[in-house]
């Protein structure tokens, strides 16, 4: 390369730093410092190389909400309560305790299904029925949904002939709300 055009290069790359460092500073710079119309015309450029979405990495959950739980024995039963409440109280005290499996059980009981009434275009508070209901076991929450009802059964003293489970719902983007009862499982 002639020395003529290693000189131009060397000047191309000079300016390229300091228009680089000087859009970063601008960037970078308190708004009380440099004005957000200036930071607007170099957004175009510092927003490809550097701008973070972190839910890249840990996407945050859509639907919150808990579960709660009706359990018939043959003469009696036992009202709506929520098992895990305890759990998830101990849980966020003591992260690291068996606390954590409960409360885990019942977040993942909730994610599934919320994907799954999103997947089936379902409401929170429609009623299970006919070819959704059967579409509705073809999921992945139902088969939470059976595990955590034979969990629950297996704990009890007497003998549990149906377990009713309900999922109180909120959906943080939209507000919708609402409580989802499944059907009955029978022991």
């Amino acid at each position: 390369m002639k020395r003529k055009n290693k000189i131009l290069v060397g000047w191309l790359a000079f300016l390229f730093v300091i228009f680089h460092m000087s859009c970063l500073f601008i960037h970078a710079a308190p708004s009380q410092i440099i004005p957000d119309r200036y930071k607007e015309k170099v957004s175009a450029y510092i927003d490809p190389l550097f701008r973070q979405n972190w839910s890249l990495f840990a996407p945050c959950p859509v639907i919150d909400g808990r579960v709660k739980m009706k359990i018939n024995f043959q003469k009696d039963s036992i009202d709506w309560h929520y098992p895990f409440a305890g759990d998830v109280y101990w849980h966020s005290i003591f992260r690291g305790s068996h606390h954590s499996e409960l409360a885990l059980l019942e977040s993942h009981l909730v994610f599934w299904l919320g994907r799954d009434l999103e997947g089936m275009q379902f409401a929170f508070s429609e009623e299970l029925t006919g070819e959704k209901l059967a579409e509705f076991n073809k999921g992945k929450s139902y088969v939470l949904y059976r595990r955590y009802a034979v969990g629950i059964s297996k704990k009890m003293d007497k003998e549990v002939v149906s377990v009713e489970l309900a999922c109180e719902l909120k959906n943080v983007k939209t507000d919708e709300e609402g409580t989802f009862y499944l059907p009955a499982m029978k022991m």
